[in-house]
């Protein structure tokens, strides 16, 4: 239920613009796949924890916080979500799928996926870890409202 979570919270904080400060990870054209289908997708194909969705929102937020007029767009919400999915589960699972799967699921080539992990975790700063108390605030945040919205940051 997590990865419905963060969709939601993606789908509440998207504008109908380009953003041109994550230029990198804006699609020529709007994806035709909501951005819950990409969430169950993602969740089918990957078997990832809800960890790591409470962990990918914490990312998102931080490339946000550490790029200059950065924000969800219709646009670029799609790559967001894989991105920081894909470095949580890196990040917290022991084993986790690698890269080429990715891209698969995603629906992105192998290169451009590489290129836009880099360039996340360098917006990022390179900061990956979470605290657990940074976890619990999030979740109770984002993750624990009984209809499923997340409130707005």
């Amino acid at each position: 239920m997590a990865h419905v979570c963060l969709a939601n919270w993606i789908q509440h904080e998207t504008l109908n613009t380009h953003c041109q400060s994550l230029v990198k990870f804006e699609l020529v054209h709007t994806s035709e796949m909501p951005i819950v289908d990409y969430a169950n997708r993602i969740f089918q194909y990957t078997n990832t924890s809800d960890s790591t969705y409470i962990i990918a929102l914490i990312y998102i937020k931080r490339l946000l916080q550490n790029t200059t007029n950065a924000f969800i767009s219709k646009t670029n919400a799609h790559k967001l979500m894989l991105l920081s999915c894909l470095l949580a589960t890196k990040y917290i699972e022991d084993v986790p799928y690698n890269n080429a799967q990715w891209a698969r699921v995603g629906g992105f080539s192998l290169a451009e996926l590489n290129s836009l992990e880099l360039y996340m975790l360098s917006a990022m700063q390179w900061r990956l870890y979470v605290s657990q108390q940074e976890v619990e605030h999030v979740s109770r945040l984002h993750f624990q409202d009984p209809e499923g919205l997340p409130a707005r940051s």
